[in-house]
């Protein structure tokens, strides 16, 4: 019971610094051109 656990909350961390670091390399570059338009996209 304890190794699922600990699986479960590893798979958890990982697929959270994934998203973060998807977001820090591609969404930030694409939100960071044309300032008025990204906004209006962002939102």
């Amino acid at each position: 019971m304890k190794q699922f656990f600990l699986f479960a909350s590893i798979e958890l961390v990982s697929g959270l610094l994934l998203t973060n670091v998807y977001n820090s390399m591609i969404g930030v570059t694409s939100w960071g051109t044309g300032i008025p338009k990204s906004i209006e996209t962002s939102r």
